[in-house]
């Protein structure tokens, strides 16, 4: 089952974090969770009462598919789900995002604007990932949660091909083979798959999309498997 969710560290505003519900409806995220008490208090102190509130974002209809709330062992949680904690924060080690396979199940978790994410929570990470800018400044938190996501629901609807190179292009000895829609790799027959999903055109007429991915290698699989169960 392929399942996404995003966890905000102690988020400061809430302004990212309405921005941050309207980005998981978006792009198809059905949970949030953030920790801490600063938005809660930024809440109070906006609407002059004991009553807490988020910005507009979740009182529109189009966003009540997504489940968010604050909880302090939300990643706890997640991880006992069997989904994949991913750190998206500037660290010289985590790989580029716009070279980054997906996991099908993956929880994204993101720092707080003023600060980093913290040492117990980056141990139990499995994967960390940046975005690629032109200088080490970060983006604003309601902004990389949107180029994240954006990247994720791209990636696993479709538009695989950014790094695949044509068959013509490989020398003619090793033709005998073909490209991972994945990894961009030319790879012999022997180690190439094949997966299928059927997506309805207009009139509902079916039309089966076929992707190949390396058999050998699970990062193409686990990118074949979330393509797969992507809405078309």
């Amino acid at each position: 089952m392929n399942a996404t969710a995003v966890l905000l560290i102690n988020p400061k505003t809430p302004f990212n974090v309405g921005s941050v519900i309207r980005a998981c409806s978006i792009f198809g995220v059905p949970w949030l969770r953030w920790t801490g008490t600063r938005v809660t208090k930024a809440q109070r102190s906006c609407a002059g009462s004991a009553k807490p509130r988020l910005p507009r974002e979740e009182r529109l209809k189009d966003y009540l598919g997504v489940d968010w709330r604050v909880d302090e062992h939300a990643l706890d949680d997640f991880i006992a789900e069997g989904l994949t904690p991913v750190c998206v924060e500037v660290r010289e080690a985590a790989e580029m995002l716009d070279e980054f396979v997906h996991p099908p199940r993956a929880v994204y978790i993101f720092g707080p604007e003023d600060g980093s994410v913290p040492k117990g929570v980056l141990t139990v990470c499995h994967r960390f990932v940046r975005i690629r800018t032109a200088n080490r400044t970060p983006l604003n938190l309601a902004a990389a949660v949107n180029v994240v996501l954006h990247d994720r629901y791209c990636k696993g609807g479709g538009l695989m091909r950014w790094r695949l190179r044509r068959r013509r292009d490989i020398p003619y000895p090793y033709r005998d083979g073909w490209t991972c829609h994945f990894c961009g790799d030319w790879r012999p027959d022997s180690m190439i798959g094949v997966v299928s999903r059927t997506r309805l055109l207009t009139r509902d007429v079916p039309v089966t999309e076929n992707r190949r991915y390396c058999k050998d290698r699970r990062a193409c699989e686990d990118a074949a498997l979330l393509w797969r169960e992507a809405k078309p």
